[in-house]
């Protein structure tokens, strides 16, 4: 029986008849050309995909770098950690701001030194309160532990108009304008707006947040911080800033914390604020308004800057697990949850003597 081959020839379209008709010349050409050519041209095409290969191994090494930064900056803050080992297993929450100490003891119940701004919210379960903040307008921010926030007191620039936020992970409030880290990472503001403070909305993958009087800080899962806002001191100037675990702002300064234990700097400096190049073995930084506070690994503190109330006279305490910096005042915890503070107490906010948070 005779076997019959069936074969189909299908049409090229246009644009291969094109692409065979281009080969084609190519070819002829390359045929055409003296040697010499045809082996430069050979070279080139060698050098052209070693290029491209090169090109590769380099983001790949770039990716690998970066990788290996991000475990040592995770090794560095276990480091810092380990220092407070025996600690309890929830840190003490405590904030300072304008005429004010505010406190979180375990057993959920709040303390307030100095202006009594826990009164304004009588209604308040405290228990779901995280945290208190005040700027210096007298808006009050409460956040609660279910990201929502609720507030009272001035509200002349928006500050404010925060009732919508949700899901939100922590608050820093600067003079005139309120910044919000949400837990996905972005950010959202409101306020004064005049010089870019709230410009925020692109900020992505962003683990914590700062605000100063006329700009905002953020520190990027990654290392890196972003700024927003008023740069008259060079209080802005921190994009160079890599492997940072710590952030604050002042009046018109900014300080990051590195993973390794110093610290870096910049803006207003004619009263020292920013001169703290020689600090080492920091675990936490704290910037006031011309003040700026660093806790060191074995509980001792340091302060620069401003000591026009007392606020930098830290150099007695010991055994401190956590500072914070005031407008004019400082305030610290020490390890057995007791509180201490120094600096302006014109409206009592430096009374904290009795204070046990566990």
């Amino acid at each position: 029986m005779n076997k019959r081959i069936i074969t189909t020839c299908f049409p090229l379209s246009r644009e291969e008849k094109r692409r065979l008709k281009q080969e084609a010349a190519r070819e002829a050409l390359f045929e055409r050309m003296p040697e010499e050519f045809r082996l430069l041209k050979s070279e080139f095409d060698a050098l052209c995909e070693d290029y491209l290969q090169t090109k590769q191994e380099l983001r790949a090494l770039k990716e690998n770098h970066l990788k290996l930064w991000e475990a040592y900056d995770a090794l560095q803050r276990q480091l810092i950690a380990a220092a407070h080992t025996d600690l309890p297993k929830k840190q003490p929450v405590i904030g300072a701001g304008f005429k004010y100490t505010f406190a979180l003891c375990a057993d959920g119940t709040a303390l307030v030194a100095g202006k009594e701004y826990s009164k304004l919210f009588s209604d308040e379960d405290w228990s779901r309160i995280k945290v208190l903040e005040v700027s210096k307008l007298s808006s009050v921010f409460l956040l609660r532990s279910d990201g929502t926030l609720r507030t009272a007191g001035g509200n002349s620039f928006g500050q404010c108009n925060v009732s919508g936020w949700r899901n939100i992970a922590s608050i820093a409030v600067g003079y005139m304008h309120t910044v919000g880290l949400c837990t996905d990472g972005t950010v959202r503001a409101a306020g004064k707006n005049d010089k870019n403070q709230c410009a925020v909305t692109d900020w992505r993958n962003v683990t914590q947040i700062a605000a100063g009087s006329r700009f905002t800080l953020g520190l990027r899962r990654n290392g890196t911080v972003l700024a927003a806002g008023e740069n008259n001191y060079g209080q802005c100037d921190v994009r160079t800033w890599t492997h940072i675990a710590g952030i604050s702002a002042g009046l018109g300064h900014s300080v990051g914390l590195c993973s390794d234990g110093t610290v870096l700097a910049a803006g207003a400096n004619s009263d020292g604020r920013c001169n703290v190049q020689k600090w080492k073995n920091i675990a936490a930084i704290s910037a006031g308004a011309r003040h700026t506070v660093g806790l060191r690994t074995d509980g001792t503190v340091l302060a620069v800057g401003d000591n026009s109330s007392g606020q930098c006279n830290v150099s007695d305490w010991t055994e401190v697990i956590a500072v914070i910096a005031g407008e004019r005042h400082t305030a610290a915890v020490r390890r057995d949850g007791t509180v201490c503070a120094v600096g302006d107490n014109s409206a009592g906010q430096c009374n904290v003597s009795g204070w046990k948070l566990f």
